[in-house]
């Protein structure tokens, strides 16, 4: 979802599920980095642990794929992956890390549940994110839509 200003942001829905329920939980947040740095490391050993909550099981999916795709390339090159799909990836983690940013901006400093997790998992989402962007540019240069989702 978007505000306003087209910042992608999280919808309501979601605010009120964790708020409400996750919190709730007997939930380890402390957890929730070392899970997404797995997801990220070892996406074929994704697993789904009862102590994380689903909304970061989703984030670590999405980076899940985002890493295999990234395998994929760095191992076997472009005519490995979908540039489809590859595109359709970019455009995922760019929003989602551009959601729980503006979610850490809304609610720094205030006792909200969802902003603390996401600031501890946001750098290992942008680092990675970085790196895979860094990867699309070496390996496909002349790919004018991804470069062009890399960069805007």
């Amino acid at each position: 979802e978007e505000d306003d200003n087209h910042n992608c942001i999280f919808q309501n829905s979601i605010l009120n599920y964790y708020e409400n329920v996750v919190t709730r939980e007997d939930n380890d947040f402390s957890t929730y980095a070392s899970y997404i740095k797995a997801c990220i490391d070892e996406p074929q050993d994704l697993t789904d642990p009862s102590d994380v909550d689903l909304v970061i099981k989703i984030i670590g999916t999405v980076f899940a794929w985002f890493s295999i795709e990234d395998i994929f390339l760095k191992d076997h090159g472009m005519e490995a992956i979908s540039i489809e799909l590859c595109g359709t990836s970019l455009w995922c983690a760019k929003r989602l890390i551009s959601a729980l940013g503006r979610h850490i901006q809304i609610f720094d400093g205030k006792a909200n549940q969802l902003a603390k997790v996401s600031k501890d998992i946001i750098q290992l989402l942008i680092d990675f994110a970085l790196q895979k962007s860094f990867r699309i540019l070496e390996c496909m240069p002349d790919d004018k839509k991804l470069v062009n989702l890399i960069l805007i």
